[in-house]
């Protein structure tokens, strides 16, 4: 991270974007797992209105409002690459979270798409991990969607995936805050580059960076 140029607007404080980050991509991510698993009726929609905001599923909402109520701090937290680490040290809102949870109930799922459905699932479940500090367990639910070759922690890869550019997106996230340790390939800041590069430009990242949001004033200025 480097200073803002004297001009530039100020970005949100560190915790604030994390926490604002983290709400955009769920709202973004939910909607497209949503609408995989569970598509509006035809014409439940007026031609020309946009679709409404999703209703969170109740594990969903309650970790948003637990990360919206405590944002992340900036900090480098260390990874294990392991298929089976533990829980216990994450707050008890988001333990056990899966991708089934992010879903709609059984008996509401009318399915056009179930693999993709389950593909945002998992992104979303793994941006939830990552907002309350899990990072592994973040790493084990995206990699497979967005790393072509196997892995110890994440299992096979899954080709041809449509929430690939959401992985990556959540992956970076989970290298940047693994920071300034090392794991497979160098440093998190350093992996997180080739993570925020195969994303590409995310719907996100404009909205989070906006002029319109002033930084508070107890957090510094910082780019990302």
């Amino acid at each position: 991270m480097r200073p803002l140029a004297p001009g530039l607007p100020s970005p949100p404080g560190p915790g604030r974007l994390l926490s604002r980050a983290s709400r955009l991509a769920v709202l973004s991510l939910v909607a497209k797992a949503l609408e995989a698993s569970a598509p509006a009726p035809a014409g439940a929609r007026p031609k020309g209105h946009a679709a409404a905001a999703p209703h969170y599923p109740p594990r969903v909402q309650a970790v948003v409002e637990y990360v919206e109520a405590n944002p992340a701090r900036l900090q480098s937290i260390p990874m294990m690459y392991d298929a089976d680490v533990a829980q216990s040290h994450l707050p008890p809102v988001v333990q056990g979270l899966t991708p089934e949870d992010v879903l709609p109930p059984q008996q509401q799922r009318h399915a056009v798409d179930p693999l993709a459905a389950e593909h945002y699932a998992r992104v979303v479940a793994g941006l939830l991990y990552v907002a309350c500090g899990g990072l592994d367990q973040a790493h084990n639910l995206v990699t497979p969607l967005c790393w072509g070759a196997a892995t110890p922690y994440g299992g096979r890869p899954i080709a041809g995936s449509p929430a690939a550019a959401d992985a990556a997106y959540v992956h970076a996230l989970v290298h940047r805050a693994e920071g300034l340790h090392d794991g497979e390939y160098g440093s998190g800041f350093s992996n997180a580059n080739y993570w925020y590069f195969a994303a590409g430009s995310h719907p996100v990242v404009h909205p989070q960076c906006s002029p319109s949001h002033p930084t508070p004033a107890r957090h510094p200025a910082v780019s990302i």
